[in-house]
């Protein structure tokens, strides 16, 4: 009891911060939760290896043949488990890794420079719209920013000449690779370069050798994988960084690549404000380097990253998660200015924390995590699990209790209905005792939700299916974001 008194009054403050971020994590999580495609599909593989249909390869990245490692579906089979299903259960069981993310920015911004600077860093991932909205999405490179915090946590440590660290940083590192390949291959230069220059005078070569084996052995399914189907993925890899095109493509993707960077810097720190986030990101950096006790560590953490990014990443497109391996530096080195601000006069802090604040609350043209619920910034459609399960609740007390059938438009893709044949499958026959056939049946339920992306495609879709021998349509309910039309071929006049 002592020992938890002690903990709360010099802690305190840090443990406010991480109660405010479960709280926006938590909040309405059920209702709100997203389970779109990708969930769907991860949750259909994580019951399939628990049947026996064990995988070697993840989800599937963005670039068509690709794919990640396999470590989120079988990190996922325990949580599933667990939660006897339910996709809100696992993903609040997930969150913990992003709570435990705030000490982290706390423990290496207090190392960085000051207490201060750990305090605003957490307060800024604790509260911050993006990583409020990736912890509340059940997706592979939601826990981006622990395991990189994570590894250099490691790499500080090594610095410190405790070598077993290298093990941490060689798990941190593969993980990163499994769950978020394109942020793994941004850190891994720096990551590289700082074992190098921070390597003690006398390695101890059994621990080398183990973090190395367990680098290595983190990509075997993987290999397995590409022996079994004739190094698909590895040919299509060459052919991505081998097919350079010409000068102007190169300074295009650059470009490119830039103005990605603004876009994402922006959504982590003063929401929507792309200038302001990149003009006080860079004050920052340079007043940091002067300051900071880990120079090394911290320029080639800013600068390694980027260069990659930049000029290494051959692909013009790219996404927010691709940079969440860099993300914590820089919401590190605004810390770390408004910190100096802070010892200078306390009102100086006023000014930069009430825009983050307010861009955070309010947002771009208020599309912003606390707008309706919870949720995606700009995510057009507010669709969360609950308005799905009273879709399926609506669908099985019209059907009362008799066979139908199913079939869905989903704007993400529109072809896709992964997350439909999962809830069925969990919460339509773990309540009502049976599961409805999929695309077919009778009556026939056609379930679907706006388009904002291809209004023409879902007009056009809907009137072709609406043909003559699905039957009429009988009956139509809205639950939430979402329609229902019920199709009765029973209701069609036998000629």
């Amino acid at each position: 009891m002592a020992d938890l008194k002690i903990l709360v009054k010099n802690y305190w403050p840090l443990l406010f911060l991480i109660g405010i971020g479960a709280l926006l994590r938590w909040f309405n999580l059920t209702q709100s939760m997203s389970f779109f495609y990708d969930q769907g599909r991860d949750a259909l593989k994580a019951l399939g290896i628990m049947r026996g249909k064990f995988v070697l390869v993840g989800p599937s990245a963005d670039t068509s043949g690709l794919f990640m490692g396999p470590l989120w579906y079988y990190l996922l089979v325990p949580l599933y488990f667990i939660a006897r299903g339910n996709p809100a259960i696992v993903l609040w069981l997930i969150s913990f890794l992003d709570l435990a993310t705030i000490p982290l920015f706390y423990i290496i911004g207090t190392r960085f420079l000051n207490k201060k600077t750990g305090l605003i860093a957490a307060f800024f991932w604790a509260t911050g719209a993006l990583p409020v909205a990736y912890a509340r999405t059940l997706s592979n490179p939601g826990t981006t920013a622990f395991w990189t915090l994570l590894l250099v946590y490691a790499l500080i440590r090594i610095s410190d000449g405790r070598q077993f660290y290298l093990i941490l940083a060689a798990v941190c590192q593969a993980v990163l690779f499994q769950l978020n390949a394109a942020g793994a291959f941004l850190l891994f230069p720096f990551t590289t370069v700082s074992l190098i220059l921070i390597r003690p005078k006398k390695v101890n070569r059994k621990i080398l050798l183990i973090a190395v084996l367990i680098f290595i052995a983190s990509f075997l399914p993987q290999v397995l994988f590409e022996i079994r189907n004739s190094f698909r993925s590895l040919n299509l890899i060459a052919k991505i960084f081998l097919s350079s095109g010409t000068k102007g493509d190169f300074f295009r993707i650059v470009w490119l690549h830039g103005e990605n960077l603004k876009f994402e810097l922006a959504a982590y720190t003063f929401y929507g404000q792309y200038l302001l986030s990149l003009f006080i990101t860079i004050i920052a950096a340079a007043i940091f380097l002067f300051r900071t006790r880990e120079k090394k560590l911290y320029l080639l953490w800013f600068i390694l990253p980027l260069v990659t990014f930049l000029f290494l990443y051959t692909r013009a497109e790219s996404h927010p998660h691709y940079v969440l391996t860099w993300v914590p530096i820089a919401i590190i080195s605004l810390a770390g200015l408004i910190s100096y601000l802070w010892e200078k006069h306390w009102i100086l802090v006023v000014p930069p924390l009430a825009l983050f604040i307010y861009f955070n609350a309010v947002g771009l043209n208020q599309e912003i995590i606390l707008k309706d619920h919870i949720a995606q910034p700009a995510d057009p459609n507010r669709a969360g699990l609950g308005d799905q399960i009273r879709v399926l609740d609506d669908i099985y007390h019209d059907a009362g209790g008799g066979s139908f059938g199913y079939h869905t438009y989903n704007i993400v893709p529109y072809w896709e209905d992964d997350n439909w044949r999962y809830l069925f499958s969990w919460y339509g026959k773990g309540k009502y005792g049976y599961e409805p056939e999929r695309r077919s049946g009778n009556p026939l339920y056609l379930i679907y939700e706006p388009d904002p992306y291809l209004p023409e495609l879902k007009t056009k879709w809907l009137k072709d299916f609406r043909s003559p021998d699905k039957g009429p349509v009988v009956r139509v309910t809205n639950v939430g974001v979402y329609t229902i039309e019920k199709f009765d071929k029973r209701q069609i006049p036998v000629l």
